[in-house]
């Protein structure tokens, strides 16, 4: 116990030591983040066809870091299904009133094209996969608060949405690949042969529509199965 806590400490003390050497040394560029930021609003929409700026930092500039943070997520579904996705239990939950099931019915499919909109026009205006998957998930928990946890999760169980959750991880994996393949750069946009389109339109910025469609639905699938995972945890405690 105590050599694996000695252990430990000296490899956070090498990877702190490792960081402050390549990160002190840029404490002297003093403008070179102003550069950078300069460069993106400049020559963003040029280079990425993307009217919204930030949609074209996080999937095309810096792409590679954009696919850490979604392992993040998936990570955090494969420890919850780890732990609580054990065997099968029976849903339970008899949902709200009927008053309320008639309205949700009704306002379901608004609810869903919200979310819709903003994946689908990521890059042309504020919002992206993030918000869009988190609104989908939103209203996935919403129908199993309303109708009890049994309907949502027979159409849509766990493991099914941890399935949905991987093939889009991998769709944003190969739309990168492709690039470094082609190019030599992973998730290379103009360079390795995506249509730009025209500036302002739906069908333009090359690969970054696509990969807001499939950040917004592994976000979604992921987030709702933490959500049923933990849900029938508790029920079964309760």
């Amino acid at each position: 116990m105590i050599a694996r806590r000695i252990i430990a400490v000296l490899l956070a003390v090498a990877m702190a030591a490792f960081l402050v050497a390549n990160v002190w040394p840029l404490s002297d560029q003093a403008d070179g983040p102003v550069r950078v930021s300069e460069r993106f609003l400049d020559r963003g929409l040029q280079e990425t066809g993307a009217v919204n700026i930030v949609s074209a930092v996080l999937l095309d500039y810096r792409g590679f870091d954009t696919l850490g943070e979604t392992v993040v997520i998936l990570a955090t579904a494969l420890a919850v299904g780890a732990l609580l996705g054990q065997g099968r239990r029976p849903p339970t939950g008899r949902g709200l009133s009927v008053l309320v099931r008639r309205s949700i019915a009704f306002l379901a499919p608004l609810f869903w094209l919200m979310p819709a909109y903003i994946v689908v026009n990521g890059h042309l205006s504020p919002g992206g996969g993030f918000q869009g998957g988190v609104g989908w998930a939103t209203l996935l928990v919403l129908l199993a608060v309303v109708y009890g946890s049994g309907a949502p999760r027979r159409l849509w169980p766990p493991n099914t949405l941890q399935k949905i959750e991987y093939a889009a991880a991998l769709c944003f994996l190969g739309l990168g690949l492709y690039g470094l393949i082609r190019v030599g750069a992973f998730l290379s946009n103009r360079a390795a042969g995506f249509s730009m389109g025209i500036p302002g339109t739906l069908p333009s910025a090359g690969v970054i529509p696509w990969l807001n469609l499939a950040i917004g639905v592994k976000v979604m699938a992921g987030l709702a199965a933490i959500f049923f995972y933990m849900q029938r945890d508790e029920e079964l405690a309760s």
